[in-house]
């Protein structure tokens, strides 16, 4: 794994996709650790009676995202989810997932050249979810939003619970900090007065 290369993208954006599913309270468990010699899907997850194959793959280093590119890869990842291969894993899989990860260096809302319409036909899987971190600025600061697209039988909630970063400007000056973020956020009255500690 080498830190400028796409592995190490890779394999940060496993990480990503097990810390959101276990957020959403969903049980990650890594097969390729289990099986070695075969090609697997990287994660399993699971929540109740639900379980899902998901293989995670990123996009970040691309300068324009393509809908034929990302076809290109459904293809190559597609013998993952064959079920063959899935037997090796001794388990019974509601959905079969591939999510990409799309987010730009700017963090701006991604521009998909062609339609997320025209992925179809996907064998040996239910979906796609492409995933992105977006900047949304206000006049307080910034908070860079993870945000869902999903494509097949999977509705872009799915995997609904993930973080915000928060940087918010203070009278006494800029503050960081993380939160669980679901979108859309739930809205709330005015905020009370402030809270001090005496």
């Amino acid at each position: 794994m080498h830190a400028s290369g796409s592995n190490f993208r890779g394999v940060m954006f496993e990480l990503d996709m097990a810390t959101r599913c276990l957020l959403s309270n969903w049980e990650v468990y890594f097969p390729e650790t289990r099986i070695k010699n075969v090609k697997t899907i990287d994660l399993i997850v699971k929540k109740k009676e639900e379980v899902i194959a998901l293989e995670c793959t990123s996009k970040r280093g691309t300068d324009i995202i393509d809908i034929q590119k990302i076809k290109e890869t459904i293809e190559e990842k597609k013998n993952k989810f064959n079920p063959e291969n899935l037997q090796l894993l001794k388990v019974q899989f509601t959905k079969k997932i591939i999510v990409f990860d799309i987010t730009r260096p700017d963090y701006k809302r991604p521009a998909i050249s062609g339609e997320v319409s025209e992925i179809r036909n996907m064998p040996y899987i239910d979906g796609i979810i492409l995933t992105w971190r977006e900047d949304v600025i206000d006049k307080n600061g910034h908070s860079i939003r993870i945000k869902y697209k999903c494509q097949g039988e999977i509705p872009d909630e799915y995997f609904s619970a993930t973080w915000a970063i928060e940087i918010r400007k203070r009278s006494h000056g800029l503050v960081f900090f993380l939160k669980k973020y679901i979108e859309p956020e739930p809205s709330h009255g005015a905020w009370g007065p402030e809270e001090k500690l005496r």
